[in-house]
């Protein structure tokens, strides 16, 4: 697994998200997982996002910073 902090990837694609989908929960998470992201169901906070390769990592990236 390859992570990238939250911050300001994640952070960055989700205020897209909101300001140009703003749908549920559900589509936001397939959104995601296209673009790499791998999905972990967690009960707790963790400030990174995980994906399979270093390359969907580096991909999300430079399209998110």
């Amino acid at each position: 697994m390859t992570r990238l902090p939250i911050e300001p990837y994640w952070v960055n694609a989700a205020e897209w998200w909101i300001a140009n989908c703003n749908s549920d929960n559900t589509e936001f998470n397939y959104w995601l997982y296209m673009q790499g992201v791998f999905p972990v169901k967690r009960h707790s906070f963790y400030p990174w996002v995980e994906f399979e390769n270093p390359e969907d990592a580096v991909i999300f990236q430079l399209r998110w910073s």
